[in-house]
């Protein structure tokens, strides 16, 4: 997943809690998730990643934007026990979207 920072924000890198199982790292000038398979996390912790950086985005709170693909947003969705017929795997979804899906 692709995090574009918002215009307040120059860089934004770590991670934000260990729940999550995942963390934000830098590759050029531009900012992506990193899962870590090992370690304790929340079931879904993804998924729950996912829909806060969704939620920040929308807030434009550190975050401006998300970019996902369907099928690691579809993975994500499976690893928390939610199945979403409607995630089309070739496609790419934004914060909008995400909190489209998920919030009915």
């Amino acid at each position: 997943m692709e995090i574009i920072l918002a215009k307040t924000c120059r860089s934004l890198t770590g991670c934000l809690g260990k729940k999550y199982g995942c963390s934000i790292t830098r590759r050029g000038k531009r900012f992506f998730t990193i899962r870590h398979p090992e370690g304790t996390r929340a079931k879904g912790g993804f998924l729950r990643f996912i829909l806060e950086c969704a939620r920040m985005a929308e807030e434009n709170f550190l975050m401006a934007d998300i970019i996902i693909r369907g099928e690691e947003l579809s993975q994500a969705a499976r690893e928390a026990d939610v199945e979403m017929e409607t995630i089309l795997p070739d496609v790419q979804y934004h914060a909008q979207d995400i909190r489209r899906i998920f919030n009915g």
